[in-house]
């Protein structure tokens, strides 16, 4: 199963942010766990507790810009975006990550 497809439709019960080895773990309903390794930047804007019913896994300008101002190159980075609504631009629950790996643990 994609990543995408496994995603949309899903409740983020939690998420974990480990500093230290730059990892990133989301729990998903039925028991789904996804690690992203090698975390460059993560921007969470308030997505636990609510239903992903948006992914894209393209990068940004802004994604890419940033990368670069930290000194990494965007061409070594994947990034995803998962969000509550893309269309609600009051609301913005949503989580961009830029991430070299990630492990679907269910």
């Amino acid at each position: 199963m994609e990543l995408t497809e496994l995603l949309l439709n899903k409740k983020v019960n939690g998420i974990y942010h480990d500093y230290v080895n730059r990892s990133l773990h989301i729990y998903l309903d039925d028991k789904i766990h996804i690690i992203f390794y090698n975390c460059a930047i993560i921007f969470d804007l308030g997505i636990i507790g609510h239903f992903i019913t948006y992914v894209s896994c393209t990068g940004t300008l802004g994604m890419a810009l940033e990368l670069k101002r930290i000194k990494e190159n965007p061409d070594d980075y994947s990034c995803i975006l998962l969000s509550r609504d893309i269309k609600d631009i009051t609301n913005k629950n949503e989580i961009l990550i830029s991430y070299k790996e990630f492990k679907i643990e269910a």
